[in-house]
């Protein structure tokens, strides 16, 4: 994990000649080891160390080291065997005597040492070798911090507090404190939980790929009076069975347990080598770096590079870079790899993690070319995700845009002026950038009548579904009546200087019914989570709500909003509003809602559409419809 560029006050003097000098790396694949050389008898006496280059494919094994800075402040100091000197933070000194104990192969990388912090370029280029650094490694050790005495360990009181004697009793207590952690409730993980669940390795960005890359994770356990050699160790499974037992769902409800779930479940995924189950990596930053906790902003996306499985998707690093650039950088990087606009469906973000109350940022509705702004169709990782994504198509998007380049999308170079920031400044920039995206598709339908949405915390009951039929029926018919009254010949007239003018001729669909009304707050099963381990979804004979029917209503309706479309269909989006243009794109799995003209729309992300769900739908639309072209910004 890198640290601002910071100066660092030395606390404890030596002559500038002894530290250590950082050499240019030889090679794009280099980086550097720390050899640790043990006494030759089992004692507490200090390992000498040397720090060395080697490259991925020639490095002996080694491990890595995942730990909290906790400062920027490198005020301690570690020898190496040739003299020179190493300038560390108190957390990492005061671990050293701990790890290099479990470091069964001798070798160690460790960012703060191995990397030259003052070199922005060195620390960029390794941040983006971070990945294959981590997943080269035999395993990790993660070192917790130093946990303090428990005033309410029945067994430590019993001892002296003068002893100098390894007290075991304390890590005894550890252990079984965390093993008490079963079962549910609030006096499980609230206020007695176990230090251990409290240290701030578990709020770190960088602990996912530390973690989920690596064959293994070891765990390293000691209190403020534990010897080193006395430590214990605890397995990334094991510490996932003492909390598995919280209830699933259970959105925010524990944020250690969520971490350590979703941790678990990562390294799952990553050792099965299915690339299908890889997250894309806008799901992987829309989920984790809102919660992220660095000691530099943009480390809350580079620290999640490494955990990007699509290797024609190209993240580059830049220290140079404010977070809004390095933002916009990436969805760029995104976009132009997969060929693809899925990315439009983290573009809702919300600003609390209430499930009563999502204020939703209404980006769309802001001038977003300007000094500070992004563009709409970059998502703003520094705030929550707010809905659950729908299922991606089957189709390779890359391979279909080698056949029709010209239909999927490209950026049309925008004049913009920004701040970059070059060797610690701030400059003041102009010039052509990627901030207008060109796409190709149909303008399936328009939004018009608002229905509403479920209650996200409570039973849903049968009444609140014959609520919303009654909203649907009222509105289709009005909907329907102005359809009749105004011919399509007088209303494409009106408005074919804009975007409405490409709707294609979907048809007025049939009266809303209940089993649609249940199709559509289910999103027709295209919910991107898995109900596979629920029951099947199925109403009873009095046509209550399901349990699974309700989990997957609960899901799909978190931060949407039920709408009756122009031409009678049902449709679900986030901050959507009258007028709206409900399109196909080339390039994106599922509908996109866009507001304002052709040639100036914003994105509001990916919405659903009855019956324009799934495989095959640009296909389709293709067969019966003209294609029309998006400018968004």
């Amino acid at each position: 994990m890198t640290h601002p560029d910071q100066g660092s006050p030395t606390h404890h003097w030596a002559h500038p000649n002894l530290f250590f000098n950082y050499e240019r790396l030889d090679t794009p694949s280099s980086f550097r080891l720390l050899q640790i050389k043990r006494p030759p008898d089992d004692t507490d006496a200090p390992c000498h160390y040397s720090l060395f280059q080697t490259t991925l494919d020639q490095a002996p094994r080694y491990e890595t080291l995942s730990y909290v800075w906790g400062t920027t402040d490198q005020s301690e100091m570690v020898k190496l065997i040739d003299g020179k000197i190493l300038r560390v933070t108190k957390p990492l000194k005061e671990a050293l005597p701990f790890v290099e104990r479990q470091c069964s192969t001798g070798y160690l990388w460790i960012d703060q040492i191995c990397i030259d912090q003052d070199d922005r370029n060195e620390r960029s280029h390794q941040v983006k070798l971070m990945g294959q650094i981590y997943t080269s490694c035999s395993r990790v050790l993660v070192w917790l911090g130093l946990m303090a005495k428990l005033d309410d360990d029945p067994e430590q009181s019993q001892l002296s507090r003068d002893t100098l004697a390894p007290k075991i009793s304390t890590m005894r207590y550890l252990i079984h404190h965390l093993r008490k952690v079963t079962g549910s409730g609030e006096s499980s993980m609230g206020s007695h939980r176990p230090e251990i669940l409290q240290s701030p390795w578990f709020q770190r960005a960088w602990v996912f790929q530390e973690v989920v890359l690596p064959p293994s994770a070891l765990f390293i356990l000691a209190t403020i009076s534990t010897l080193p050699r006395h430590a214990l160790t605890i397995s990334l499974s094991e510490l996932h069975a003492r909390v598995n037992s919280q209830a699933e769902g259970t959105y925010g409800a524990d944020a250690v347990a969520d971490t350590i779930r979703m941790m678990y479940r990562r390294c799952s995924e990553h050792r099965q080598k299915n690339d299908h189950l890889h997250w894309p990596i806008e799901q992987t930053l829309s989920h984790l770096a809102p919660r992220a906790k660095t000691s530099e902003e943009l480390d809350r996306l580079y620290a999640f590079f490494g955990l990007n499985f699509d290797t024609s998707i190209n993240l580059t690093p830049s220290y140079d870079s404010s977070l809004e650039v390095a933002m916009i950088d990436t969805a760029i990087s995104i976009i132009e790899g997969a060929r693809s606009l899925d990315l439009f469906e983290v573009i809702p973000r919300a600003v609390t993690r209430s499930l009563d109350l999502f204020e939703v940022i209404p980006r769309a509705m802001e001038s977003t070319i300007d000094d500070k702004g992004i563009p709409t169709w970059t998502p703003d990782f520094r705030q929550d995700h707010l809905v659950v994504p729908f299922k991606r198509s089957n189709d390779d998007f890359r391979q279909l845009a080698k056949s029709t380049p010209e239909l999927y999308p490209v950026f049309i170079p925008t004049q913009i002026t920004y701040y970059r920031y070059v060797n610690r400044y701030s400059i003041f920039c102009a010039g052509e950038e990627k901030r207008m995206i060109q796409a190709h598709g149909f303008v399936l339908d328009h939004v018009d009548t608002e229905i509403g949405s479920l209650p996200s915390r409570t039973t849903i009951e049968t009444h609140h579904l014959d609520v919303l039929l009654e909203r649907c029926i009222k509105a289709w018919t009005k909907i329907k009546r102005v359809e009749h009254k105004d011919s399509s010949a007088s209303r494409n007239k009106s408005e074919s200087t804009g975007l409405a003018g490409f709707t294609v001729d979907l048809g007025f669909a049939l009266e809303p019914t209940e089993e649609r009304l249940r199709r559509a707050l289910t999103a027709e099963g295209r919910c991107a989570l898995s109900y596979e381990h629920l029951p099947p979804c199925a109403s009873d004979s009095t046509g209550n709500v399901s349990s699974t029917e309700q989990t997957m209503m609960q899901d799909v309706m978190r931060g949407r909003t039920l709408w009756m479309t122009r031409s009678g269909r049902l449709s679900l989006g986030s901050y959507l509003r009258r007028g709206d243009h409900i399109c196909l794109a080339y390039g994106c799995s599922n509908p996109i809602a866009l507001r304002g003209e052709h040639k100036m729309t914003t994105v509001l992300g990916t919405c659903f559409l009855e019956g324009w769900m799934g495989n095959g739908n640009i296909a389709r639309a293709k067969e019966n419809f003209d294609c029309t072209v998006f400018h968004i910004i």
